[in-house]
């Protein structure tokens, strides 16, 4: 993870959105890595880390909505920044909006579990 996290840094945008996802969160006995460890890692690169699964769809919804309002977040910085410079009018500047997903999409994942496709 720390080869990929120092690749991302040496080699992609610097205004790069990353979070981590830690999949498998309901095969809890079968863990490999800890939360505490991962937590750690993504705190150490000053990123999110978010546990999750795929079979249940527990947290999938979350890591949507951290991933968009961390980019509108960034868009605003970006578009305050033009503003300052005058290049924009500040009518073009979203105010801090936060993006929340409608939360049945767990409730469909559910009940979709016992298909066992993911």
């Amino acid at each position: 993870m720390t080869r990929w996290l120092e690749d991302i840094k040496e080699f992609g945008p610097e205004d790069i959105n990353i979070i981590i996802v830690g999949n498998k969160m309901d095969l809890n006995y079968q863990r490999e890595v800890n939360y505490q460890d991962a937590s750690s890692l993504a705190d150490s690169y000053n990123i999110k880390y978010i546990e999750v699964s795929a079979l249940t769809g527990k947290n999938i919804p979350e890591i949507f909505e951290l991933l968009t309002n961390s980019m509108i977040k960034l868009e605003n910085v970006k578009e305050i920044s033009r503003l300052k410079k005058g290049k924009i009018d500040k009518s073009h500047v979203t105010a801090n909006h936060n993006i929340t997903l409608d939360k049945s999409i767990d409730a469909n994942y559910k009940n979709n579990a016992d298909s066992k496709c993911c």
